[in-house]
């Protein structure tokens, strides 16, 4: 029987705010083939947390969303480094978050307010950015999405309920039209909306079970577009996270883990892995004794499923997780009912030891066999193709069996970074359903079809132009506005060399059309960190000194032309 939380943490009666329930405290996302439900006390993928004195079960992740099997349980962003001193402080947490909500400048009282995930649409963004390019003006009634909307200085922004909430500082991202930093939809502003749906959402780690929290705020966007003609985008959801360091404290060897629990349909009967090459890690099936076998696999299905899942059947799919603007430092695994030392951390320097390639215990994750009690450290487990007999896979452990299957528990981890008081580190994710039918050791070689599905989904984030919303002429097809993402324009002909970078880069422009033109750099929140308005030769050197690792946004306007591009920091 699956392993889900401390009978102390199932039955007591006992909540904090984080727990209440209310208006749109979970959200399930379904745009495209996936139904995915978040809930903003921090838990990913899950239907819902506490509800007074009963658990709901978790495990929203629905594909196809018409089925009635999951791929993933539930999920959650880890967070641990060490301040100056060399003390550990860690915002992680398995199932069951208790992060407050609202950001960490807010008090018990507000948190209530702030115990929201707003939903907002390209549609009803799309309405009143083109009312107001018509009319220089809003002349018809704005949805009450875009006019509640979270961001900063909004006058009109409702959280729970409908509360009114008074936000001075950057919130939900929006597109500032006037650059007055404030948001006001009479005045143009919009939100910044990503896919054709999106999520948005704040907490802090202040009711963390955390033994020494980290005083960080994390603020989430979850989106997906849909898509009749593209079946890797229709099967992908975008998560977006950003972690702000408000505690006044310095951190160093800071590292970010996203921890999945996928449960492949079936949860006993998963195996896991690696493509270090492409930031990657993901499940698939394995081979059960006893189950039902046939053409070749065993199925998802029946006595694998013996806590009551429903699975896939015998048309067995893979899940992936990517980073699209960073680079996986560490892929760790464990599994539910591990021996000590293998399962379930519980401690900070447990968490901490997953993050860093180690064990719960401390033993360095090595390369080989199920990855403990090796010779060799190695910070990928399982990097292997599962479908070549050299390479180390749990299908070919290159040391004793195969593994047998069971219920993983997935660590994919960035960094290490350092986080001053006050500055925030943004990174952004994709999960990819692969509906195959795959067999028991599928091919994960760079010409598989499940890493041609994730160089597509890459190259999609990179420019961001996505097919629904273009001609085969890359022109915008009529009726749609790439809101918030690129706006392509005919005769774009500017580069960023090179991308990524640490910050500093060259923009070429190649137009012969284009003599002076201003370019202008924003980051995810709309906010301006570079400005040059008299740009006026063909490469100008762009140098940006007081910016995070995330995505930025650079536009180059000049008479009758404008276009922007995506460029990636790291640092």
């Amino acid at each position: 029987m699956r392993n889900l939380l401390p009978a102390f943490l199932l039955f007591t009666s006992s909540f904090s705010f984080a727990q209440s329930v209310g208006p749109n405290t979970n959200v399930i996302i379904d745009t495209n083939n996936i139904a995915a439900g978040f809930n903003s006390a921090g838990d990913l993928f899950s239907k819902d947390t506490f509800v007074s004195s009963n658990f709901t079960p978790y495990g929203e992740f629905r594909v196809p969303k018409a089925g009635a099997a999951h791929s993933i349980f539930s999920g959650n962003i880890w967070v641990a480094g060490k301040d100056i001193g060399g003390n550990l402080h860690s915002s992680s947490e398995l199932y069951g978050s208790r992060y407050q909500p609202g950001p960490s400048h807010t008090g018990p009282q507000d948190s209530v307010a702030w115990n929201n995930i707003w939903a907002i649409s390209r549609v009803d963004v799309l309405s009143v950015k083109n009312d107001f390019d018509t009319h220089h003006a809003i002349t018809l009634p704005v949805p009450a999405s875009v006019l509640g909307w979270p961001a900063k200085g909004n006058a009109s922004a409702t959280g729970n309920g409908g509360v009114s909430l008074v936000i001075t500082q950057d919130m939900a991202p929006f597109v500032d039209r006037n650059g007055d930093g404030v948001y006001n939809v009479y005045d143009g502003d919009y939100p910044l909306v990503r896919g054709d749906k999106m999520l948005w959402w704040i907490n802090n780690d202040a009711g963390s079970q955390s033994q020494n929290p980290m005083g960080v705020d994390r603020r989430y966007s979850v989106y997906e577009y849909s898509s009749a003609t593209d079946s890797n985008l229709n099967n992908t959801l975008f998560l977006s996270v950003s972690i702000k360091n408000q505690s006044g404290a310095a951190y160093d060897s800071l590292l970010i883990g996203s921890f999945v629990d996928f449960d492949l349909g079936c949860a006993n009967n998963d195996r896991t892995g690696s493509i270090p090459a492409k930031s990657t890690f993901y499940v698939y099936n394995g081979f059960v004794a006893g189950g039902v076998q046939s053409g070749g696999v065993t199925c998802d299905e029946g006595t694998v499923c013996p806590t009551g899942e429903v699975g896939y059947g015998c048309s067995l799919p893979i899940m992936s997780a990517t980073f699209l603007n960073d680079t996986l430092k560490v892929y760790n695994y464990y599994t539910n009912g591990a021996a000590s030392g293998q399962a379930d951390p519980s401690t900070d320097p447990q968490f901490y030891n997953y993050l860093n390639g180690k064990w719960s215990d401390g033993t360095p994750l090595t390369f080989g066999g199920n990855g403990y009690g090796g010779s060799t450290a190695y910070p990928f487990a399982f990097p292997g193709n599962p479908a070549d007999a050299s390479q180390w896979s749990e299908c070919n452990p290159q040391t004793g069996p195969a593994l047998a299957a069971g219920d993983r528990r997935s660590v994919g981890v960035i960094g290490p970074f350092a986080l001053a008081a006050g500055d925030t580190i943004s990174f952004d994710m994709a999960f990819v359903f692969h509906p195959g039918p795959f067999d028991n050791c599928p091919d994960f070689s760079d010409s598989s079809v499940v890493s041609q599905h994730i160089d597509s989904i890459r190259r999609y984030y990179q420019s961001e132009t996505f097919p629904q919303w273009y001609t085969n002429a890359k022109a915008l097809s009529p009726g749609f506005y790439n809101v918030g993402i690129n706006e392509v324009a005919s005769g774009t002909n500017f580069s960023l060399i090179p991308n990524p970078n640490n910050g500093n880069f060259n923009l070429h422009v190649s137009n012969a059309n284009v003599s002076e033109y201003a370019v202008t750099i924003t980051d995810m929140l709309g906010r301006i960190v570079y400005r040059n308005t008299s740009a006026h030769v063909p490469d100008q050197a762009v140098q940006l000194t007081d910016v995070t690792t995330g995505v930025y946004t650079v536009s180059l306007e000049a008479q009758n032309y404008k276009a922007t591009k995506k460029i990636i920091i790291t640092k």
